[in-house]
């Protein structure tokens, strides 16, 4: 007992010693009945093929009635008797099973059956004109029976097609936007002249800058011709000479992060290519055409798509999909690092709160670049597990790098068990108060930091 697709309820059936799946079509107006020799492919069982198997699995087959619009099934449970019912004069088809006295012992689509009148104990009028249903040939069973499972390997095949070009394009969508972002990195190396000469123009005038200037007007000899030309300063930051110094400092880390900004561009150009023609290969494909070599198709799709990174649930996919409530959206990034270990990464400060005080458990080992603003990173352990060291240079980088010091060779990073963590009443977003932490100095790895920021899934 089982139901390959939403449309289609199977029945294995043991008759003179062969076996046969009778197949019962949820039609709406017309339920058709036909058998095949091999069960129809489709979903795994869900609670309608559950509940049908608790039912009737091991009971007999006593016989079949029929009208234009419905189908019973009579079948015999020990000493009860039991009708496998399909009415199909509804716009959903009712499938109930009914116990003594037509009663409605279970039913799969109960809207359909309060629409009908009916409900669960209650006596459900039986559509009229049912008659047993004649002994039609083998052939004529075999045709519709045929008939039945096409239509629920091309259901099934449309589904698995929409799931993989929904999953496909959505990976698309996510490779694109990080190559866009990718590549407004790279653009700002052409900041790195600017800033170097602003950063010399400076410091050859700071006499000209008095304390607490937010601008100064010097001479540039690089124009042509010279011209005076206005440099915008933050009181905030210090000294004219500190300034300077943050705008070289700025400069330098642009220009380093180009290696690594430029082979993540080339990787990420490449998945977006790969996954385009996958889409394309999607869209060409011909459910009913390929009928034949339909699953060998879909198959060799979601290999490729899953070498992309694109992860699938190929059952699940095929099932008939359902409405779910909306996810809650996570506060936090995840990556994968040493020992396919999880990373969590807070998106922002109210996010970096979320995920340190709700998401977070006391053993998990918490990171946050020291003295910077940036993200709340937690690696998640076993009570009593220490981190190891890879995941622990692993996680750090990513810590440097989703703050203020990236681009920065070397940065300190700060690490303690999550339990030492805390934040005082009234201080702002993000802001924790940290005891017992140790400090990493960390040496920022180029290959090492695109792994990481290649390894980002979905955050669950």
């Amino acid at each position: 007992m089982d139901s390959p697709c939403a449309e289609l309820v199977a029945v294995e059936v043991y008759a003179n010693g062969a076996r046969w799946t009778l197949l019962v079509g949820l039609d709406a107006g017309s339920p058709r009945v036909g058998v095949v020799r091999t069960r129809p492919r489709g979903a795994p069982a869900g609670v309608l093929a559950q509940r049908l198997r608790r039912d009737l699995v091991g009971a007999r087959l006593e016989g079949v009635r029929a009208s234009a619009d419905a189908v019973c099934l009579e079948i015999a449970r020990d000493d009860e008797r039991l009708t496998l019912l399909v009415d199909g004069r509804l716009r959903t088809p009712l499938l109930a099973v009914l116990g003594a006295g037509d009663r409605v012992e279970w039913c799969a689509h109960p809207r359909a059956l309060a629409h009908a009148g009916g409900a669960v104990g209650a006596p459900y009028p039986l559509p009229p004109g049912l008659t047993d249903a004649p002994r039609e040939s083998r052939e004529a069973l075999e045709r519709d029976g045929a008939l039945l499972a096409e239509r629920t390997a091309d259901a099934r095949g449309s589904r698995l097609r929409v799931a993989l070009r929904r999953a496909a394009r959505r990976r698309l969508t996510h490779a694109e936007r990080k190559l866009r972002a990718i590549e407004a990195d790279r653009a700002r190396v052409a900041e790195v002249p600017g800033l170097r000469h602003d950063a010399e123009l400076l410091l050859a005038n700071l006499r000209e800058v008095p304390a607490g200037a937010r601008e100064v007007r010097v001479l540039d000899w690089a124009l042509d011709p010279p011209a005076t030309r206005t440099l915008q300063l933050d009181p905030a930051e210090g000294p004219a000479s500190a300034q300077a110094s943050r705008w070289f400092r700025r400069a330098k880390r642009l220009e380093r992060g180009e290696a690594v900004a430029a082979e993540r561009a080339s990787r990420t150009r490449r998945e977006v290519e790969a996954l385009r023609s996958a889409v394309a290969a999607i869209d060409a494909l011909d459910v009913r055409a390929a009928r034949e070599g339909l699953d060998e198709a879909l198959e060799q799709i979601a290999t490729r798509l899953e070498a992309l990174g694109v992860v699938l649930d190929r059952e699940a996919a095929a099932a008939p999909r359902r409405r779910r409530a909306d996810r809650p959206r996570l506060p936090y990034r995840r990556f994968v690092g040493s020992g396919e270990r999880d990373i969590w990464v807070g998106r922002g400060p109210e996010d970096n709160d979320a995920l340190t005080l709700r998401h977070a458990r006391p053993q998990d080992l918490w990171l946050h670049c020291r003295g910077r603003a940036g993200a709340h990173v937690v690696v998640r352990l076993g009570r009593g597990e220490a981190v190891a060291s890879e995941l622990l240079v692993d996680a750090a980088t990513l810590a440097a790098h989703f703050s203020s010091a990236r681009g920065e060779q070397t940065v300190e990073v700060s690490y303690v068990p999550r339990r030492f963590v805390h934040k005082r009443k009234g201080a702002p977003a993000g802001a924790v108060v940290v005891d017992r932490d140790k400090t990493l100095l960390l040496r920022v790895e180029p290959r090492r930091l695109a792994r990481l920021l290649e390894s980002e899934r979905p955050a669950t």
